[in-house]
């Protein structure tokens, strides 16, 4: 009776290791609930993050677009006066040749 009751013993100390990993592992697993509610919190972080870029986008956009107008204005007013210049020199080297 003496190893049954040690074997006994045994059980009841393993059974209580048992019960206290599963209260431990009980304690530290998520629900459902707990990972949908994270889920929605993730999202909800990210639609603010993608609309602070849009915005952000949208702004240098704006600084691009009125860079370009302003480069293509800059293009035109030094094409028209090398075209100006040009003409002018010509004239004068047809006018001093004559």
């Amino acid at each position: 009776m003496d190893g049954l009751e040690k074997r006994v013993k045994h059980l009841e100390d393993d059974v209580q290791g048992i019960k206290t990993d599963l209260a431990v592992i009980k304690s530290n697993y998520a629900t459902c609930e707990d990972i949908q509610r994270e889920i929605g919190g993730i999202r909800t972080d990210l639609q603010r993050e993608a609309g602070g870029i849009r915005e952000d986008l949208q702004r240098e956009m704006g600084c691009v677009n009125a860079n370009i107008e302003k480069m293509g204005r800059t293009m035109i007013m030094w094409t028209v006066g090398s075209v100006l210049a040009t003409c002018t020199f010509i004239f004068g080297v047809v006018r001093f040749l004559s």
